[in-house]
């Protein structure tokens, strides 16, 4: 994360985190800091309208249509919805938005799943689930190190869980469809057992 956005007319801004359903491990949003020099501004920009590149992040809308797409407080994450005191409810399922051509129809496919997801949010934001314990009925299994995820289907692919201390840390990676739910208060995701071999 941190990486510079470049859209189609110059840079604008860095790809802070992103934000993606905790139900449907899809990714809903990429969080833009539109800051100059300091962090500054955050918005909310359609993956669909982005392109993870080696050094950047290519983006199919001009500077000004990233500046003025809707801020992150149109759809919080549910650590940010649980300190303002708002609802940790289901949402309906609007991850079947699929890829859109033109900048303007980008902008406006970000409004509407704004509108949706709006009163209620199951939105995770990435930066926050790093660093939660991880575990299953049958114990301890460690920390989220890494987030790794599809970024042709916008899907969270599975999360990287390290164990031990940092120098001589063992770490595995788990696919996030074997996540049963994640706990914000206690900052913990529970996992599934492992089917039996």
């Amino acid at each position: 994360m941190d990486m510079p956005m470049r859209s189609r007319d110059g840079i604008a801004g860095s790809c802070h985190d992103l934000l993606f359903d905790d139900r449907l491990h899809t990714v809903r949003f990429v969080i833009v800091d539109v800051g100059r020099w300091l962090p500054g501004r955050k918005v909310l920009v359609s993956p669909f309208a982005v392109s993870p590149q080696a050094d950047d992040i290519a983006c199919d809308l001009s500077v000004e249509q990233v500046r003025t797409s809707p801020d992150i407080d149109c759809a919080p994450p549910v650590s940010r919805a649980a300190r303002t005191g708002s609802d940790d409810a289901d949402v309906a399922d609007t991850a079947d938005a699929g890829p859109v051509v033109s900048g303007e129809s980008i902008v406006n496919e970000a409004r509407r799943a704004l509108a949706e997801v709006r009163a209620r949010s199951n939105l995770r934001s990435a930066r926050e689930v790093l660093g939660y314990d991880v575990a299953s009925r049958d114990g301890h299994e460690g920390r989220v190190t890494d987030l790794l995820f599809d970024p042709d289907a916008w899907r969270m692919a599975s999360m990287v869980i390290g164990r031990g201390w940092p120098i001589q840390m063992s770490k595995r990676v788990l696919p996030f469809d074997a996540i049963d739910r994640i706990s914000m208060r206690r900052a913990r995701i529970l996992v599934r057992p492992a089917p039996a071999a």
